[in-house]
């Protein structure tokens, strides 16, 4: 057992901390994540998040003071942002082994559930980006722990304990991403308490909790309010009712005298604006749910065979049930969806695959687990030939260019052990070896993925590169970006001052502040500021091709004295 625990610590650094820094940042949401701490270091202000200067209400401060306390450590580079998101994932595989120790007594049945936590392909892809979901999962995860601890403690003096951590743990949820992040638990435990025909408890155990979260929460909140007043009303209507509200519930709102009356005609306004919403159907997690389960998604079938064995009534199983069920079925019903929302819903899949597994394996049956293992050998084998063969002969497209062999080796090679160990271990007679031979299938292709997949397929884009490469011409000089480039102009030029040119964004919201509202910088403010006899710096304009075209016959008349085009990106100089 001490070596199982030993490998999968080497397992976890392999595809968690040791990469981290081999990507270069991504355009927008890793730049953004960078950006608003560093701004946050530069300026000395924690309590207020800025974005290009720009007040940015859409989150709370405690996913971007980690971020910044990690670039304090580490430095302002891709691993320093991505470290907390990756730390986040390995602290919600020790809070799933926690859970499971306790309610199994086995150390097996827990180590198998971290194990499946790390490796889910999802959970991996999100744990190594700068974004916030890995984070609230970790905090969610840990929220629910302490309440299913308190709920199962016989002494009060443990189940007040509990619930205070549960309580520091729902701050720190809110502190990341705001009141969604009661949501989930709220769903959860309603439901499971009725389940337990133990209602009552819905009226004294969240006390405490609730006390907790709310003092440790007011020191901030009324930093914020007193610093910016429309904070809290732009962040509870905005970033909340109408990112989850359907559409067909806040038109009638709009039309309504009463609510305009009640609720002003301002945040009724906002109760239509969708143009930051992520419109999907229904149905619309239930795929990414099954691949980003993957390798596991095919050991389902055998876990819960076994879970159909397990004690009825088992406490921990209804919880996790109820804990991935009606999040899942909430968020499919929200009007905005992301892939990354349903990210709460892997540690209960965990917790219930774990013991499942572990139940059927203890039936002394195996044809469900080796079924599903030879279901995922061949069908990644497939993809290996695959690619071998569109490398060798180009058909029907060109994946990867001849000169980005090592990528398709490291690629193929990632393949191939994925498929063997799959292969192995649906032949392995012993549920331990085949148990541990599953779990390291997807080791190499997350461990590589970070620098193996070709140019062409990259899911995320950076100009860490273009801007670093154009730093020193940008310093001396007014610089202007599309919304497209400015998060990773301000971060890569350490720039708070850049104008945003022809376009808002997510930056939209800051702009309508009467003391930024020139930091907009509209065709015609550009056409007058080219032409600015007065201007005694060079101008500089960042955007996408795909921008540059759509205005294509306007730059004809204003020659720079200076164009690169690097890829989809570009940079023009008026001096």
């Amino acid at each position: 057992m001490k070596k199982l625990i030993a490998g999968a610590l080497f397992v976890y650094l392999l595809i968690y901390v040791i990469p981290l820094g081999l990507r270069p940042i991504a355009l927008i949401d890793e730049a953004r994540y960078g950006e608003i701490p560093r701004e946050m270091i530069a300026e000395g202000d924690w309590v207020s998040p800025r974005l290009n200067g720009l007040r940015y209400f859409e989150k709370p401060v405690l996913g971007y003071w980690m971020n910044a306390a990690s670039m304090q450590l580490f430095g302002q580079n891709g691993f320093a942002i991505r470290l907390p998101s990756a730390l986040a994932v390995g602290g919600t595989a020790l809070l799933v082994f926690f859970l499971l120790r306790r309610a199994t007594f086995s150390t097996g049945i827990a180590l198998l559930g971290a194990a499946m936590q790390v490796t889910f392909a999802e959970v991996c892809v999100v744990g190594v980006t700068s974004v916030l979901d890995s984070m609230l999962t970790f905090f969610v995860t840990g929220m629910l722990t302490f309440f299913y601890l308190a709920y199962r403690s016989e002494s009060v003096g443990w189940r007040v304990l509990h619930l205070l951590f549960c309580g520091v743990f729902a701050w720190l949820s809110f502190m990341t991403k705001g009141f969604l992040a009661f949501a989930v638990p709220v769903i959860a435990v309603v439901p499971f308490l009725l389940w337990q025909k133990d209602w009552k408890r819905l009226f004294t155990m969240p006390w405490i909790p609730l006390v907790t979260v709310a003092l440790l929460i007011l020191p901030w909140a009324l930093a914020i309010h007193q610093r910016e007043p429309d904070f809290w009303s732009y962040f509870f209507w905005e970033e909340h009712i109408n990112r989850f509200v359907p559409e067909s519930l806040s038109q009638p709102l709009h039309e309504s005298a009463f609510w305009k009356d009640l609720l002003g005609e301002k945040v009724i306004n906002r109760l239509v604006v969708r143009e930051t919403q992520h419109e999907e159907p229904f149905w619309f997690f239930i795929p990414i749910m099954l691949g980003g389960a993957i390798p596991w998604v095919f050991a389902l079938p055998a876990a819960f065979k076994g879970l159909f064995v397990t004690r009825k009534g088992e406490p921990l199983i209804r919880f996790a049930i109820c804990w991935f069920v009606f999040p899942f079925l909430f968020f499919s019903a929200s009007s905005g969806k992301l892939g990354t929302y349903i990210l709460p819903c892997y540690p209960p899949l965990a917790i219930l695959g774990g013991w499942g597994l572990c139940k059927y394996f203890g039936l002394g049956v195996r044809k469900a687990f080796n079924v599903g293992a030879w279901i995922m050998a061949g069908l990644f084998a497939l993809v290996a030939v695959g690619l071998l063969v569109n490398y060798v002969t180009g058909w029907p497209e060109v994946v990867y260019q001849p000169s980005e062999w090592m990528k398709f080796a490291l690629l193929l090679a990632g393949l191939c052990w994925l498929a063997g160990c799959a292969a192995a271990a649906a032949r392995r007679p012993d549920y331990r070896a085949k148990l541990v031979l599953f779990a390291l299938t997807p080791v190499l292709v997350l461990a590589s993925a970070h620098v193996a997949l070709p140019a062409r397929l990259a899911v995320t884009e950076s100009a860490q590169d273009f801007l670093r490469r154009h730093r020193e011409r940008t310093e001396p000089a007014l610089v202007a970006a599309n919304k497209y480039l400015a998060h990773s102009a301000c971060f890569f030029l350490e720039r708070d001052d850049l104008y945003l040119f022809d376009s808002r964004g997510e930056f939209e919201y800051g702009l309508s502040y009467p003391d930024a509202q020139h930091r907009l910088m509209t065709v015609d403010g550009f056409d007058a500021m080219v032409r600015d006899p007065n201007r005694d710096k060079p101008l500089i304009l960042l955007l996408d091709h795909e921008h540059y075209l759509e205005r294509e016959e306007y730059f004809k008349t204003h020659e720079p004295s200076f164009v690169e085009v690097d890829g989809k990106l570009m940079i023009l100089q008026y001096d």
